[in-house]
């Protein structure tokens, strides 16, 4: 009797204890599936969610044939919500959203961009563009002599292709630069040729025209190393009345008359000493001494019938000349002269020692000897150098 009242206070225990756990289940389920219906709509992963719940039961219906009472209430209660609770959140959320995140846009991005654009741009670009255009440009230029109107140009000249020259212009260099005028081309031509140009020339004073040639300007006079201002402007044509030294209509300068007559060797070795102006002198030649001959027509220096000239020195050329009446009051020189003048000129075609002198108070032509031995002496003036 008393083993079936145990047994059936037994089963009412059971009973309760199921009916409670009953309970209790479904309203941690309810609960439950509220939270995990919150998650499941946000975050993918809920299956395993479910599985361990049921594990819940498992143990209980396992302990029911022990003490069940005291073990039922907390083990369940216990066991229930927070293991299920820690391992649904936490675990799931993080394995899923950070590492899948991470490995898939880093590695990806940075192995597809860089490598495979620094690989692709820059070896073929530099093995491409520069081994090629050198080896292509220089080849021809070490194999292929240049062509000689590239040397021409090169040198700095111009290529004639017709005649085959290279030349240019090149200025005249040197030339003083006061008091000075170009006497011909400023410029002349050089040839290059086997390398080398022509030789240069330099400018020149030089009264005959020609490439570089130069002049003194109007109013100057070459002095050996520069064109200086000409002495002559301040000279006084020469006259009767005029002092000395003076010019005549050519420009010639005459120095004062000697005082004394003297043998020819010694006029000429006195207008080589003569200091008079701060020029240089010398004995005229027989055609200078003629420019000073004036109104007589026939030995003047524009007489056409007179051939006595510098070249014309025979003897037949002054004494064939002519005179005029003679005068003794000077009017056939424009200095006033009636003397007899040695000359520096010499009778080209008479055998003895023979000078040409000229009597201006006829304004003819004659000859003597000019050996210093002779009984010969004559005036003189002399002519600037």
């Amino acid at each position: 009797m008393k083993k079936l009242q145990m047994l059936a206070l037994l089963f009412l225990s059971l009973f309760f204890v199921l009916a409670c756990t009953s309970d209790d289940d479904e309203d941690f389920t309810d609960t439950f599936s509220d939270e995990t219906s919150d998650k499941t709509d946000s975050e993918p992963v809920n299956d395993n969610e479910t599985i361990e719940p049921s594990d819940d039961t498992e143990p209980v219906s396992g302990d029911d044939t022990e003490p069940v009472s005291g073990d039922d209430t907390e083990p369940v209660s216990g066991d229930d919500t927070e293991p299920v609770s820690d391992d649904d959140t936490e675990p799931v959320s993080d394995d899923d959203t950070e590492p899948v995140s991470d490995s898939d846009t880093e590695p990806v991005s940075d192995d597809d961009t860089e490598p495979v654009s620094d690989g692709d741009t820059e070896p073929v670009s530099d093995d491409d563009t520069e081994p090629v255009s050198d080896d292509d440009t220089t080849g021809p230029d070490e194999d292929v002599p240049p062509a000689p109107g590239e040397i021409c140009t090169a040198a700095g000249g111009t290529w004639n292709e017709t005649e085959e020259t290279c030349t240019k212009i090149t200025d005249c260099i040197g030339r003083p630069e006061e008091n000075t005028v170009w006497n011909g081309a400023s410029s002349y031509t050089q040839t290059y040729a086997d390398g080398t140009w022509s030789a240069e020339i330099a400018a020149e004073y030089n009264e005959e025209e020609g490439a570089c040639h130069f002049t003194c300007s109007s109013g100057h006079v070459w002095d050996g190393s520069n064109c200086s201002p000409d002495p002559l402007l301040s000279i006084p044509e020469c006259s009767a009345a005029s002092g000395t030294p003076c010019k005549d209509s050519a420009s010639q300068v005459w120095s004062k008359k000697s005082s004394a007559t003297k043998y020819w060797s010694k006029a000429a070795e006195d207008c080589d000493t003569l200091d008079e102006g701060g020029f240089t002198w010398r004995l005229p030649e027989i055609w200078e001494l003629r420019m000073l001959i004036t109104d007589c027509t026939k030995t003047q220096a524009d007489a056409e019938t007179c051939m006595l000239s510098d070249d014309h020195l025979g003897f037949a050329d002054g004494t064939n000349c002519g005179s005029c009446t003679s005068n003794s009051t000077g009017k056939y020189s424009i200095l006033g002269d009636t003397e007899t003048l040695w000359s520096a000129t010499k009778v080209s075609d008479y055998s003895s020692s023979w000078v040409w002198i000229l009597n201006f108070k006829k304004a003819s032509f004659d000859y003597d000897s000019y050996s210093s031995s002779g009984d010969f002496k004559y005036k003189f003036r002399c002519i600037k150098k």
